[in-house]
This record gives structure tokens, C-alpha cells and sequence, in this order.
């Protein structure tokens, strides 16, 4: 617990500085997209590969893969059946489409990678690195493809062709290929080579965290606070507590479970926003729910990491 909360301030620390550096004008109002897309297109998928790559073949070894089973197989369902659960209370309480959309998208896709990397790291240290990877791999998979076809239904149709041309040219899912290649190859590549992709990745963390320090900064945390709430609980508590009962099921164990869980626990991601703005949904909403549930992380995630 004294670790988690040490991590959490670290992070909480960089954040601060982002939202710092807004409020006496180093850097404008937009300037969260540029860093955001460097990130996005560059540091990340440069960590992905190299942690893919890094890992080797040891990853395929029958105990470790039965591990990585479980482990996918413990996150898809949790994943998928929060999505089912959206969607029967819905259908239920007979929610407006848009704003089922808006629960679908924040339900169970959190700051996984811009917080949870570090988180972990800090948490657990590096051995957790490539379980976050494929942790995200498996958020990702799903959100920007069964999520973006629901995203798509819900707010103006299904368009087959700009799913899949969103899937193909996504950089992470793109990186994640080419590290699966790599790692399962045992292709070598000049050393040269992987010490600059390894420095660009290292950039990932501090500079995501900075980035979400300037998103945060003048956005209401408590605007429309009923609905806020509701998302803020759906994400925060239910899914986690689904998640840790799947888990159990599968008798999920080891670093594995952990990382796994402190992932579950995260609060909303800029990425959440970035998709509300695409499908033209409540962005005030997503806006808000991304602010409160960061400021509530402190309190909820080493509480229910720690079940």
C-alpha cells in the first residue's frame, strides 16, 4: 500500500507540473495534442516494440505461456462483459443512445499506458513492463474494434471501411504486430538501432503524465456531477470488482493478477476525450469524468489494487 501511494504521488507530481506549466503560460491551451500525438505515434509504439523485443522467446515457454493465457483470458472477459452489462442496463433504463455511447466508451478504457506503465513500474518495477504491454494490447484489440464499431452504431451508424482503416493504420496495435514478429522470430537487429528505440520509448511516461497535468488544467470536474458520478462509479468500483471476480475464477495469481488489476482501477484516459470529440458526443461530460476520476485515483486505486 506505502508503495502504491509513493508511485501515485510520483505520478501525481509530473501531472502537476503539466498543469503548472498551463496556468503561468509556459505552454497553451493546445499544446496537450501536440505531446499528445508524440506520444501517441511515436514514444509509445517505440516502447511497445522494444518491450516486445526485449522479452525474447522466454515468452512462449510453456509455463509462461499458460500465464499469458490466463491472463488474456481474465481481461477480455472482464472487458467484454462490462460491455454486455452497458448495454442490458441501457436497454433497460432506456438511456439515449449518445449517452450509452459516452458509458460504453468510459466503462472499462482507462489511462492503462500514460499512468498505469509508470504506476506499475514504480509498484512492481521493470519485470512488470511487458505484462502492462500485453495488458494494453488486449484493451486496445478491443477498444478500436469492437469499441469503435459500437462507438459507431450508437452515434451515427456502422461504417465498415473506417473501422477497419482505423485498425490498420493504428500505431499501437501496428507495434505490437511488429514486436510479436520480432519476439517470436528472434530476429536480431544492430544494437544501434534498439538503444534509439529504447531511449525514444523511455520518453513515454514523463512526457504522457506532463501532457495529462495540461489537459486537466481549467476542465470542471463536477460538471453534470450526476452522470459524472455514475460513470466515475461504474469505472472505478464496479469494473474492478468484475474484474477481481473473474479473475478469481480463473484462479489468477502473481504479478500477473496485480498489474492486471492495478490496470482495471485506473481512472479515464485523454483518449476517452479524443474518441467523444470523434463520435461527437458529450465532451464536457468525458471532459469532467476524466478530471474526477484522476482526482479520486489516489483513493480508490491502492484501495482496490490491494484486494
Amino acid at each position: 500500500m506505502l508503495s502504491m501511494l509513493g508511485a501515485i504521488a510520483t505520478i501525481f507530481l509530473i501531472m502537476g507540473f503539466g498543469f503548472l506549466a498551463r496556468h503561468f503560460k509556459i505552454v497553451g491551451e493546445g499544446d496537450y495534442r501536440i505531446l499528445n500525438n508524440f506520444v501517441y505515434n511515436a514514444t509509445l509504439p517505440a516502447m511497445i516494440f522494444i518491450s516486445l523485443y526485449d522479452a525474447g522467446k522466454t515468452a512462449f515457454s510453456a509455463e509462461a505461456f499458460g500465464a499469458i493465457q490466463t491472463l488474456i483470458a481474465a481481461n477480455a472477459l472482464a472487458i467484454f462483459a462490462m460491455i454486455a452489462i452497458v448495454l442490458a442496463v441501457s436497454v433497460l433504463i432506456k438511456l439515449p443512445r449518445k449517452l450509452t455511447a459516452v458509458f460504453l466508451l468510459a466503462a472499462f478504457y482507462g489511462n492503462i499506458l500514460y499512468m498505469g506503465l509508470p504506476l506499475n513500474q514504480l509498484s512492481f518495477g521493470d519485470a512488470s513492463t511487458p505484462v502492462v504491454i500485453i495488458v494494453v494490447t488486449i484493451y486496445n484489440l478491443i477498444i478500436f474494434s469492437i469499441g469503435l464499431a459500437l462507438l459507431q452504431i450508437y452515434s451515427d451508424g456502422l461504417d465498415v471501411s473506417e473501422i477497419v482503416r482505423k485498425i490498420a493504420t493504428n500505431p499501437l496495435l501496428l507495434s505490437s504486430a511488429l514486436g510479436l514478429v520480432f519476439m517470436y522470430g528472434a530476429f536480431q537487429l544492430p544494437s544501434s538501432f534498439l538503444d534509439a528505440v529504447r531511449l525514444l520509448g523511455q520518453a513515454t511516461s514523463p512526457a504522457a503524465l506532463f501532457g495529462v497535468g495540461m489537459f486537466m488544467y481549467g476542465k470542471n470536474p463536477f460538471a453534470q456531477l450526476k452522470l459524472n458520478l455514475a460513470i466515475s462509479a461504474t469505472k472505478m468500483l464496479f469494473f474492478p470488482l468484475l474484474f477481481v471476480a473473474i479473475a478469481r475464477a480463473l484462479s489468477m495469481t502473481g504479478m500477473i493478477y496485480q498489474v492486471s488489476l492495478v490496470e482495471a482501477t485506473l481512472p479515464l484516459a485523454i483518449t476517452n476525450f479524443v474518441l467523444a470529440d470523434h463520435y461527437k458526443l458529450d465532451c464536457e461530460l468525458v471532459a469532467a469524468a476524466i478530471v474526477l476520476t484522476t482526482i479520486l485515483s489516489p483513493l480508490t486505486v491502492p484501495l482496490l489494487s490491494s484486494l
